[in-house]
């Protein structure tokens, strides 16, 4: 017996870009069940076909229909995929008018596409305002979908600016949403851009069961990289420690912990606890392996840290810098605010410097 497509075998073959077949299998769903959300999956692959005219005819019909700002947003998809972006501003116009003041996803969505068509017509500062617009929007709504789109767009803006550790920045976290809300679609397009660039490292929320490559990468690196400013005795006691699974456990479910992966191995954490009685947060530790060094990782985790924070409201991010990492975190606007003071770690006294980042 032949099995009967469904819409999830359709949407299948378009997340695996097998858009011809997509195609057919829309229409083969259309036969049974022509609802508007089939004929809609069937436009948005004809508009990846680049078949534009099928698909305007498509979503036009679903408008006369249906007077939904919906079907206007994907008219302006398929305008702007078309290059007309002259078109898909009317498009966006029109549906902003139709969307209540409390639907804050459409708000956000529709802020989305005029931000893209800004970009796409090289207009970068309108496009940095909107889409900064646009994630705040984002934030006041439960839509991970949506919260990954707004940093995506806001990571394309800043491709277009040069800054790479923020647009990286904002690629790993809008493919953290993505994940998150098992949108293989989105968070795969993610990483296929970061690997046309060139970024052959992934940033991500560490999970219980990388508590030992954790721990590994911070031994690592405080022997490989540290061991230039402190004694043998110092990196010894620093950076041979045994593995405490508790520690490294407590750490992963009641803080903010990234790991830094190349190839699927652990290069690198960062870990900031969010004290919610104080003013601030506090970097407990950003450490790197060797071969992780010189890609942009630790601006890149650093920024994600500083982000972390401010959204949970504080106002400072303190930590106790190693002697080797001083100038990074001076580079990166950090202040020292005391003096170099001594840390005990494993019965052996080590050289610290307080420093301090204000928002």
């Amino acid at each position: 017996m032949i099995k009967k497509l469904c819409a999830k075998d359709a949407w299948e073959l378009f997340e695996a870009k097998e858009f011809d077949k997509a195609k057919f299998a829309w229409d083969e769903i259309i036969k049974d069940e022509s609802i508007p959300e089939n004929y809609s999956g069937l436009a948005y692959t004809l508009t990846a076909l680049k078949e534009f005219e099928e698909a305007r005819s498509i979503y036009q019909r679903l408008w006369s229909e249906e007077k939904s700002h919906i079907w206007l947003h994907q008219l302006c998809m398929v305008e702007r995929e078309a290059g007309q972006y002259e078109k898909a501003f009317e498009f966006i116009d029109r549906e902003y008018s139709l969307i209540s003041s409390d639907n804050i996803v459409a708000i956000a969505a529709n802020l989305y596409e005029r931000g893209k068509l800004f970009q796409l017509l090289g207009e970068i500062q309108k496009s940095l305002h909107v889409a900064n617009e646009c994630w705040e929007y984002s934030k006041k709504c439960d839509d991970l979908i949506m919260k990954g789109c707004s940093q995506r767009l806001l990571g394309d803006v800043y491709k277009e600016i040069g800054v790479f550790h923020q647009f990286l920045a904002y690629y790993f976290k809008a493919a953290d949403y993505f994940v998150e809300a098992d949108d293989l679609i989105g968070s795969n397009e993610i990483f296929r851009l970061l690997q046309e660039l060139g970024y052959s490292f992934v940033i991500r929320h560490a999970l219980p069961n990388d508590a030992e490559g954790l721990h590994h990468a911070h031994m690592r690196s405080i022997q490989e990289i540290c061991s230039g400013d402190y004694s043998d005795e110092q990196i010894s006691a620093w950076g041979k420690r045994p593995f405490d699974l508790e520690m490294r456990l407590n750490a992963i479910v009641e803080d903010f912990v990234l790991v830094a992966e190349i190839d699927s191995q652990i290069v690198g954490f960062a870990h900031l606890k969010k004290w919610k009685e104080n003013d601030h947060s506090e970097i407990v530790g950003l450490y790197l392996t060797k071969e992780a060094t010189g890609k942009g990782i630790a601006k890149v985790l650093l920024e994600l840290l500083k982000r972390e924070s401010l959204e949970s409201g504080h106002s400072k991010i303190r930590l106790s810098s190693t002697i080797t990492a001083k100038n990074f975190y001076l580079s990166q606007g950090f202040k020292i605010v005391k003096d170099q003071i001594y840390v005990t770690i494993g019965g052996v006294k080590g050289e610290a410097i307080p420093m301090e980042f204000v928002f």
